[in-house]
């Protein structure tokens, strides 16, 4: 009797837990690895987009006191709390977060005010690499049985001043330096995601 039950307990169990077959934990694996090399190369493209905005605004970054803008999300997280994230929401996280960075950086690039219309290029194609990041997250979501999770539309507020080409631009730089934060964390999670992989 009690060996049934322990059978049918285990059955429950097997039940609720997605079941992941091998091969999809090998996709897992090359999928976060992908990822990974991905999101070193936006660490790059944002650190390199910082450098024109530091200079015009003659500032230097390492003495620069955190800056935070209404509507942009806060990648601060407590060590203890990162740890105990599941996958999906690790995933789920930082999906949220690159749309929300991409809404403003989508008001950068509508104004040539910021760096001048030589910086336009960079910041679209900072963009595309960020979307296919957000793709490779919902595909691994499917592999983890879980669905995406996608913020409203709402507008972010609006970044340029006409009236203050310095104020304007501090506006960008304070959005690409929040990214650059966040884009540190996507880094670290997926360095998380891979090892865990491994391990398996």
């Amino acid at each position: 009797m009690l060996r049934t039950l322990l059978l049918l307990c285990l059955c429950t169990l097997a039940s609720a837990v997605p079941c992941i077959r091998p091969n999809e934990l090998h996709g897992l694996h090359e999928t976060y690895s992908r990822s990974l090399m991905l999101a070193h190369a936006i660490h790059q493209d944002v650190l390199n987009l910082l450098a024109p905005y530091e200079e015009q605004l003659g500032i230097n970054g390492s003495q620069v006191p955190n800056l935070f803008m209404s509507g942009l999300p806060s990648c601060a997280v407590n060590y203890i709390d990162w740890l105990s994230l599941e996958d999906a929401a690790r995933l789920q996280q930082d999906s949220e977060y690159l749309q929300l960075f991409n809404r403003h950086i989508d008001a950068c690039c509508s104004s040539k005010l910021q760096l001048g219309a030589e910086y336009s290029l960079p910041l679209e194609l900072l963009q595309l690499n960020i979307r296919d990041l957000q793709v490779q997250i919902t595909e691994q979501l499917k592999l983890l049985q879980q669905p995406a999770v996608y913020t409203a539309a709402s507008p972010p507020a609006p970044l340029c001043n006409r009236e203050s080409l310095w104020v304007s631009r501090m506006q960008g730089y304070i959005v690409l330096r929040g990214l650059e934060k966040c884009v540190q964390k996507v880094v670290r999670d997926y360095t998380r995601l891979r090892s865990q992989q491994q391990q398996q």
